[in-house]
């Protein structure tokens, strides 16, 4: 199972475009439909704040690729944030999903899917310095690709 960050999310969708590589759309949408592909909620809400046609298709796949607050994770995210609390800004009006996808990562023991690098120590941590940390794999795009040996030609 893999947990996507916006991050990869975006540039999946800018470095991919659905009519050019509809073969790999396809395999996403697959990967989706049999629930092997999810984010939380808070990834989609920070699409919100761009819409655009990406916007679009995740509103297509909302009820399967998206998973809603709830306890259990709201729990995972307090113990996330307590142990990485550079994860998330304070003052946003739209939380950070870094952490959620984090916690949603380690709850369902999922490989998380970021384009974000690691920062070197003393710097701000992000979602590949938390995974890193915890024991979460944590692979770019391009890695699932050859991981589940997807042939994108005709």
């Amino acid at each position: 199972m893999y947990c996507i960050d916006t991050s990869a999310l975006i540039d999946v969708w800018n470095v991919y475009p659905r009519y050019n590589f509809p073969p790999l759309w396809g395999k996403i949408e697959s990967l989706i439909t049999s629930r092997d592909l999810q984010a939380p909620d808070e990834v989609y809400n920070e699409l919100k704040r761009r819409p655009d046609a990406l916007l679009d298709w995740a509103r297509q796949h909302k009820e399967k690729l998206f998973r809603p607050l709830d306890e259990s994770l709201q729990a995972q995210v307090r113990w996330i944030l307590q142990r990485f609390p550079d994860l998330a800004k304070a003052d946003k009006e739209v939380p950070d999903a870094d952490p959620f996808v984090v916690a949603m990562a380690r709850e369902t023991k999922a490989t998380v899917v970021s384009s974000e690098n690691k920062n070197p120590p003393g710097h701000k941590k992000k979602i590949p310095n938390a995974c890193d940390e915890l024991g979460i794999p944590c692979k770019k795009f391009i890695q699932i690709i050859v991981e589940n040996r997807w042939i994108l030609g005709k």
